[in-house]
């Protein structure tokens, strides 16, 4: 019979834990309780297993625009349609697919990916600026830009930020926001569609 090593099995035990809870909100807690679930039922290992291989070999992130690649193009910057004169800078990538998915395929995208955070040391030197404007220099059908981040304190001086950085390279384009009426705090991808296309068709310039 084979020796129980307690050593070993912590090790492996706590690098199982610590991959789980590198996913964004998963505490160790909850990796705790994903690692017990998939031990109960054994058949969704082999899915997971499936799932994590299917978005290894089909999904990639643009170098360009920083949105979604899938089968090797990316759903932005080759989804070219013949009006294309908007910009939607947004914050994650799940708002690039909602807004994709519904009635916005005649936009063009960028992903900024975060906002300013102090506390998690996110300043705007770490955020893509520079890949925003080689983005809008090498699409010159672009002359509005829409700021679409969130309605907290972090999304306002990122938006406010990054209008200053944008008007001194772009004087000429026109730089717009969604509209205010949303509640305090809301992230944007958690907006109704409704909600959403209300603040949309009534942005504003930003000042």
């Amino acid at each position: 019979m084979r020796e129980f090593n307690e050593t070993s099995f912590w090790k492996i035990f706590d690098i199982i834990i610590k991959n789980f809870a590198q996913l964004p909100t998963i505490g160790i807690k909850t990796a705790q309780k994903f690692f017990e679930d998939l031990i109960e039922n054994n058949s969704k290992i082999e899915d997971l297993i499936k799932t994590l291989q299917t978005i290894n070999s089909c999904f990639k992130k643009c170098p360009n625009c920083l949105c979604l690649i899938y089968l090797n193009k990316c759903l932005n910057c080759e989804n070219v349609l013949s009006f294309k004169n908007r910009l939607l800078v947004i914050n994650s990538l799940n708002v690039f697919l909602n807004l994709i998915k519904n009635e916005f395929k005649t936009s063009l995208f960028f992903n900024f990916e975060k906002e300013i955070s102090i506390s998690k040391n996110i300043t705007l030197k770490k955020l893509p600026i520079q890949k925003l404007i080689a983005f809008i220099k090498n699409n010159p059908s672009i002359n509005e830009i829409i700021l679409m981040f969130n309605f907290t304190a972090e999304g306002e001086l990122t938006k406010n930020l990054l209008f200053s950085v944008l008007k001194k390279q772009f004087p000429n384009l026109k730089i717009t926001s969604l509209a205010k009426g949303i509640s305090k705090g809301s992230a944007v991808s958690y907006l109704d569609q409704y909600t959403f296309k209300k603040a949309f068709m009534n942005r504003k310039d930003v000042k």
